[in-house]
């Protein structure tokens, strides 16, 4: 648990002394409003002709397509100077997570959720392995992740502490189907993949009926039509500490 906590605080202290705040998304949702997901090697960066003070041209093979179509090029939004640049080095493996942007670029920058995973830091590695074997079972299951209203989804870790110190297999997560109503309320909340205990996993479905909350990016309290969200819960264990759950993908 102390280098997940020492992870938010590096993250946090970042983002107060460079001011490049991103907020909190996690990997599910991210993959919910992207438009590609990959893993990919970088063969090739340049600047971008017609705008060089923002765009990089990356020239990729990919390993594994998650979401979108097979491409070999894309743009990183690298922001030259600025407290949010991001860049991206020759021969280096991403997870790349990019969308459309506002000028019609399909591109991803340094709050897009993108990570290096190659080479990767010792503090970095678990992390990335459960979010590479998370992208990995949505797509062997073909699960679809979809979020037309750009919904967010919290709920408290609070109710989940009667779980801690459970033993589980290691960057261990499960997977829930939420059915929402147009109030935003949860009509419905379906396993898509348990933590393989049956006690806990009856236990969690009533924790997350019970204290979670679906919001609007502009805090509507309705929207047009019924809709439906993949939400996930991790599981975090350390040898020196207690292990928990929680819905942030540290």
């Amino acid at each position: 648990m102390k280098k997940y906590l020492f992870l938010i605080i590096l993250v946090l202290s970042f983002n107060s002394a460079f001011a490049c705040h991103c907020g909190v998304t996690e990997l599910v949702n991210q993959v919910s409003i992207s438009d590609f997901v990959a893993t990919a090697h970088v063969t090739k960066v340049t600047p971008n002709k017609e705008n060089p003070k923002v765009y990089s041209d990356l020239e990729i093979n990919i390993i594994s397509l998650y979401k979108g179509d097979h491409l070999s090029s894309l743009k990183v939004q690298s922001l030259s100077n600025t407290s949010c640049s991001l860049i991206i080095k020759e021969n280096s493996t991403w997870l790349i997570l990019a969308k459309k942007d506002k000028n019609g670029h399909l591109s991803f920058n340094f709050c897009s959720n993108s990570r290096q995973i190659d080479p990767v830091s010792e503090n970095s590695k678990e992390s990335l392995e459960r979010k590479i074997e998370l992208l990995d079972y949505i797509k062997s299951k073909n699960i679809q992740v979809n979020n037309p209203f750009n919904l967010e989804v919290s709920v408290l870790n609070k109710p989940f502490d009667e779980f801690r110190g459970i033993q589980l297999p290691n960057k261990e997560f499960a997977l829930y189907e939420l059915k929402i109503n147009k109030d935003l309320s949860v009509e419905s909340i379906k396993q898509v993949k348990g933590f393989h205990t049956k006690d806990i996993d009856e236990k969690i479905i009533n924790i997350i009926g019970q204290n979670l909350k679906v919001y609007t990016p502009k805090r509507d309290d309705k929207i047009k039509e019924e809709t439906k969200l993949i939400f996930a819960l991790y599981y975090y264990s350390d040898e020196k500490y207690e292990s928990f759950f929680s819905h942030l993908d540290l």
